[in-house]
């Protein structure tokens, strides 16, 4: 589902008229009906105030359902490592931020050869 039509499907639920979510946000009307029918995008800041007015996260505003989480096994894993207890999950923190940090290093490496 695209922006637009989350952002509209949100403000109905929410009882919302385009004025009224405008009015709550510190937008006009047709700044909200722009971006309902996706030919504009909020800055960050108002996507905030939305996130804010229509309770909800501003990645449910963003992004689908399931689009920003881990898939398949890595998912399973962070699940189960979710569950042990919390210096064991921390120390799996340290180890997945040391391989990040690995990567990145890396990956300037070999763009600079």
């Amino acid at each position: 589902m695209e922006f637009s039509q989350r952002l509209r499907r949100l403000r109905v639920t929410r009882g919302f008229t385009q004025r009224e979510l405008g009015n709550a946000v510190g937008l006009s009307a047709i700044q909200i009906r722009r971006f309902e029918n996706g030919s504009a995008f909020p800055k960050w800041n108002a996507t905030r105030r939305l996130a804010i007015v229509l309770q909800v996260s501003a990645d449910a505003i963003v992004f689908d359902d399931g689009e920003r989480e881990p898939s398949g096994v890595l998912r399973d894993q962070l699940e189960a490592i979710s569950k042990m207890p919390a210096h064991v999950c921390e120390l799996a923190r340290e180890l997945l931020d040391a391989l990040i940090v690995r990567n990145q290093i890396l990956e300037k490496g070999s763009a600079k050869q």
